[in-house]
C-alpha cells in the first residue's frame, strides 16, 4: 500500500476525488497538497492529511496525482516522487514547452502518465466504494452549470463543476 500525494488546484474535483478514493482504498497515507484552504478542508473531511503548498512534504510518495496545473507544483510533486513512482497528471499544460526534470525522473525510474484516462476498467471498483459508503462523492461541494454556460464553468474556481444539458 503506497503513500499517495494529490496536488490540488485547477482540476479540483478530480484531485478531491483522487484523495477520497485513495483513502477509501486503504492507502498507507494520503496527503492532499493545495494552496486553497476550502479545498484542503474538504480533503481533510475525506480523510486525507491536508497541507498548504507552502508546507514541506513529509516524505516521498509511490503514487502522485497532479491536479494542480502549476509548473512549480508539478516540479515539486515530481521531486517528491519516490523511485519507481507512478505519477499521473490530470491537468492540461497548454504550453508545449512545460519544463520537466527528465534527468531526475530517469534516475528515479518514474512512470509519467498524462491525458484523458480510460476510466471504464476501474469504474466498477469505484462504484463498489461508493455503494459501500467508504467513498461519498457527494461530500465534495457541487456547482451546476447548464450547457450554455460551459465556458463559465471551465473558468470557475469552485470546488466541483458539473456541466449539464437539458434535452
Amino acid at each position: 500500500e503506497a503513500a499517495v500525494l494529490v496536488v490540488g488546484g485547477l482540476a479540483s474535483v478530480i484531485g478531491l476525488y483522487a484523495a477520497g478514493i485513495a483513502v477509501s482504498m486503504g492507502a498507507s497515507e494520503v496527503v492532499y497538497w493545495d494552496a486553497d484552504e476550502q479545498r484542503r478542508r474538504v480533503a481533510a473531511g475525506l480523510g486525507a492529511t491536508a497541507l498548504d503548498m507552502t508546507s514541506a512534504l513529509p516524505r516521498a510518495f509511490g503514487i502522485v496525482v497532479d491536479a494542480g496545473g502549476s509548473v512549480d507544483g508539478l516540479q515539486r510533486a515530481l521531486a517528491a516522487a519516490e523511485p519507481e513512482a507512478l505519477f499521473t497528471s490530470v491537468v492540461i499544460y497548454f504550453d508545449n514547452a512545460t519544463p520537466l526534470p527528465l534527468r531526475d525522473m530517469y534516475l528515479k525510474g518514474i512512470t509519467l502518465r498524462t491525458g484523458r484516462p480510460n476510466v471504464r476498467p476501474q469504474m466498477e471498483s469505484v462504484l463498489r466504494l461508493c455503494h459501500s459508503g467508504s467513498f461519498r462523492p457527494n461530500d465534495v461541494p457541487t456547482t451546476v452549470f447548464d450547457f450554455d454556460r460551459a465556458d463559465e464553468a471551465w473558468l470557475s474556481t469552485d470546488l466541483r463543476i458539473a456541466v449539464t444539458r437539458d434535452v
